[in-house]
């Protein structure tokens, strides 16, 4: 019957409607990425953590897994302090308030940071790996740079 049919919508966008609002009220850092790396969704806390909005990432070529639990941002059209800038205070954040703990141990934040110029991206990307691995050999809960040119490098 047509009314149970329209009862079912009206539910079934009521869900939907309470899950977004869980998504974007979230006090955990949750984003989404398409099959094409796209950023789809990103809620208040990532807004928050980045210092930026769901407008400025909506659609971006910015995110990707990287493999476990890592990721790679890449930011686009901006220069290298202010990618750092932004790693900086999610870490920040992270340790300001700390979204769970894993057998007991606080998740905590580490990066990798790399400049691409132009060129083979695989070098920046290994070079951004290289330095995500000398951020988890120092200790962790820390961005590196990579590359000797750069005035700061891992703490």
């Amino acid at each position: 019957d047509i009314t149970e049919l329209n009862e079912g919508k009206v539910e079934l966008q009521r869900v939907a409607n309470d899950l977004r609002l869980l998504i974007e009220t979230a006090n955990a850092p949750i984003f989404g990425i398409d099959a094409q790396g796209n950023v789809n969704e990103w809620n208040n806390k990532m807004a928050s953590i980045t210092g930026f909005s769901k407008e400025d990432v909506f659609g971006a070529d910015l995110v990707a897994r990287w493999g476990g639990e890592e990721f790679a941002i890449f930011f686009c059209n901006s220069v290298e302090e202010e990618a750092s800038w932004a790693l900086a205070r999610i870490a920040e954040q992270m340790r300001r308030e700390p979204i769970g703990r894993v057998n007991g141990r606080i998740i905590s934040f580490s990066a990798g940071l790399s400049r691409w110029s132009g060129g083979p991206v695989e070098e920046a990307l290994a070079a951004a790996d290289g330095a995500l691995y000398d951020a988890k050999q120092a200790g962790r809960d820390r961005v590196c740079r990579a590359g000797a040119s750069l005035s700061a490098t891992c703490p």
